[in-house]
């Protein structure tokens, strides 16, 4: 993740390439990207994130293990888009912290690169308890409980720090030369450039070759194994059309309990969120990541490369896509899980519940028989026969 040097170099473009119609265009259209479509990405995606977080933790929600991953992701994903805001926020409006708070440019760095690093890896956590599920299903409690997938993100998130931890010592805050407007920035120190340097090949080779490599060589798996159980199911299938009418009514029953087919509904919905998830992920970012590894090679085949304004606005354009992975969750997981969608609805109610009882004197609140709660209110300007009732299922959410 190169946030800060990136963009204080891109602010600087202008003054270090020539002046074609060709140039000031695309410049241009990077100009009007930077500012516009960025912080529209990044609000949609804070906001979104903590929403998805928020239904996420309910009680219901959070006993699967495959949960415990999809709010590490939210977690990851909203500190990443913080900083990226403050990136947008001091390039283009001007406000900073670097010169404002002692330390600042030492941690948001630290933050950004954790986060970018987590962003990858809680992934694979994610695509490999959906595989241990897929291929082996009668060991996938005992080994991929909700307790050990809580130890595995904390254990991660350790790592991430003891990686870059070394951002407090290498990284410092500086300002722009003086034909331009003074403004601070957060980058490498003089002195630490060629360690810094190595250090980020080293993450591109991490997360690129052993991360997306893991979460592609993982997503393989399960599709194969998917379509080998779809062929399975559909031989079966087609051999039960074929046997005589009366054969069906010796066969197995038809009908089945509805709680087991609610805790399948509820793990095929996790499956295929998780998948959709992944597979999203995989087409925002892996143009970027290939685009890092290009330059990482040319780098080191050449100790003078540069960047020109076409490369510089290619690499604007899959940072947006980048963006984009980073605020989807919540639409992804809306759009296939119904498990979700229930449970939010529930939140919704349940809070709509919350704002009525504080408009009213005296609230009564009843159990009804569906283990829910009934909320009778009565305002004490209104006469006496005269009640507002509103219902909120909390049972579908606890």
């Amino acid at each position: 993740m190169e946030l800060s040097n990136t963009t204080h170099v891109a602010s600087n473009l202008t003054f270090s390439i020539g002046v074609s119609a060709d140039v000031m265009a695309l410049q241009q259209n990077v100009r009007m990207m930077n500012l516009y479509l960025k912080p529209v990405v990044i609000s949609i995606g804070l906001a979104s994130n903590l929403c998805a977080a928020l239904v996420i933790s309910t009680v219901a929600m959070r006993k699967a293990a495959c949960s415990v991953y999809f709010l590490a992701i939210l977690i990851a994903n909203e500190f990443f888009l913080l900083i990226f805001m403050h990136e947008w926020l001091t390039q283009q409006v001007g406000v900073s912290l670097y010169g404002l708070v002692g330390g600042w440019c030492q941690f948001a760095t630290f933050t950004g690169k954790s986060a970018d690093f987590l962003s990858v890896w809680y992934p694979v956590c994610l695509i490999l308890d959906r595989c241990i599920y897929s291929i082996r299903p009668e060991i996938y409690a005992e080994i991929c409980s909700t307790w050990k997938a809580r130890m595995l993100v904390i254990l991660l998130c350790i790592i991430s720090i003891m990686i870059f931890l070394n951002t407090s010592l290498t990284f410092g805050v500086f300002y722009t030369p003086s034909p331009l407007p003074q403004m601070p920035y957060c980058s490498p120190l003089t002195i630490f450039e060629r360690t810094t340097t190595i250090l980020s090949h080293a993450d591109v080779i991490v997360n690129g070759v052993l991360g997306y490599g893991t979460i592609i060589a993982l997503l393989i798996r399960i599709l194969v194994e998917k379509t080998r159980l779809f062929r399975a199911n559909f031989e079966v299938w087609f051999r039960q059309r074929q046997l005589p009418e009366f054969a069906t009514s010796d066969g197995i029953p038809e009908t089945q309990d509805s709680q087991p087919q609610m805790e399948e509904s509820m793990t095929k919905g996790q499956t295929v969120a998780a998948l959709t998830y992944i597979i999203l992920f995989l087409l925002c970012n892996l143009p970027l990541q290939g685009f890092r590894t290009k330059n990482m090679i040319l780098a080191v085949a050449q100790s003078s490369h540069m960047h020109n304004v076409s490369s510089y606005l290619i690499k604007e354009i899959l940072v947006v896509l980048k963006l984009v992975s980073f605020s989807s969750l919540l639409f992804v997981l809306l759009v296939v899980h119904s498990g979700f969608r229930h449970h939010l609805a529930g939140m919704l109610r349940d809070l709509c519940c919350r704002c009525v009882q504080m408009q009213v004197d005296t609230p009564d609140i009843e159990m009804n028989n569906d283990g829910g709660y009934e909320c009778r209110l009565s305002k004490s300007s209104i006469e006496e026969s005269s009640t507002v009732e509103f219902v909120s299922h909390e049972s579908a959410y606890v």
